[in-house]
C-alpha cells in the first residue's frame, strides 16, 4: 500500500504514520487486555509488527532531514528512503506502478506532485484508516476543527501544514527602491519592462504548487491572476 502525506514536516506525526506504513495497516482483529481502548491495542499491534518487518521505504521530497529522527526512536525500523524533486519522485513511483512494482509505502510531496501528477493515476490507498492516534484524530486540534485534504474525495491527500502565502518576489536593492511598489501591480510598469524575470510554471521546481491558484481559486482571483500573467509575459 502506498500512502500519501503532503508535505510532512510535524516530527512528532511522521513516526506514528510511518509506523502504519511499515506494516500495510495492520487492519485485522487485535488481541489484547481489554482494559486498552482500541486504537490502542492496533497500536502496539503495528508496532510490533512493524518491527518484526524491519523496514519502511519512504519516497520524499524536500523534507529528508526529519528521517534520522524517527530512526532514533525506532531503530529496529530501517528507513529506506528515496529522495530528490517532487516531480522525480512521481516519475519515480509512476514507472515503478507501469511495472507493477510496489515499493512505496509512504509518499511525502508537494501539491503538484500529488494531486496533479499521482493523484490522477490513482496510485494511493486510502490514508484515513492509518489515522490511529487520538492526538491525531481528535479534529479539534487541527485548524478549523477538521483534517484538510487535498482530494476532492478527502480521502488521499492529507494536509497537514499551510502557509498564507507561498513563494517570493526578489529585487536588486541597488536598483529598485521598496517604495516604488505599493501592490503587484507595479511590477507591471513600463520602467520595468525588460528588467524583470519569472520562473516558467511549465519547469519543475519548488514553489510551482502556487500555479493551482489558476485553476483551484475563486474565479474572480482566476481572472485577475490570467489577465497579470498575460500582461507580464
Amino acid at each position: 500500500m502506498t500512502h500519501l502525506f503532503l508535505q510532512l514536516r510535524l516530527i512528532v506525526f511522521f513516526p506514528a504514520l510511518l509506523m502504519l506504513a511499515a506494516t500495510n495497516l495492520i487492519t485485522g482483529g487485535v488481541h489484547g487486555a481489554e482494559s486498552k481502548p482500541g486504537w490502542q491495542q492496533q497500536w502496539e499491534k503495528t508496532l510490533e509488527t512493524a518491527k518484526k518487518e524491519g523496514q519502511v521505504a519512504v519516497y520524499i521530497s524536500g523534507y529528508e532531514e526529519i528521517l534520522p529522527e524517527f530512526q532514533k526512536e525506532y531503530p529496529e525500523i530501517k528507513v529506506m528512503p528515496t529522495t530528490g524533486r517532487g516531480s522525480q519522485i512521481g516519475q519515480r513511483l509512476l514507472a515503478e506502478r507501469r511495472a507493477e512494482k510496489y515499493l512505496a509505502d509512504v509518499v511525502n510531496a508537494g501539491g503538484v506532485t500529488t494531486y496533479q501528477q499521482l493523484f490522477p493515476a490513482k496510485v494511493f490507498d486510502p490514508i484515513k484508516p492509518a489515522l490511529l492516534l487520538p492526538e491525531i484524530n481528535d479534529t479539534s486540534k487541527w485548524y478549523q476543527g477538521k483534517h484538510h485534504y487535498s482530494d476532492p474525495e478527502n480521502l488521499y491527500i492529507f494536509d497537514y501544514v499551510a502557509t498564507a502565502t507561498y513563494g517570493s518576489i526578489s529585487y536588486n536593492t541597488k536598483l529598485v527602491h521598496p517604495k516604488d511598489f505599493k501592490s503587484y501591480w507595479d511590477l507591471l510598469a513600463p520602467k520595468w519592462k525588460g528588467k524583470s524575470f519569472h520562473a516558467t510554471f511549465a519547469l519543475p521546481a519548488p514553489g510551482r504548487a502556487t500555479r493551482g491558484c489558476f485553476t483551484t481559486c475563486p474565479m474572480s482571483v482566476r481572472r485577475t491572476s490570467k489577465n497579470f500573467m498575460a500582461r507580464w509575459t
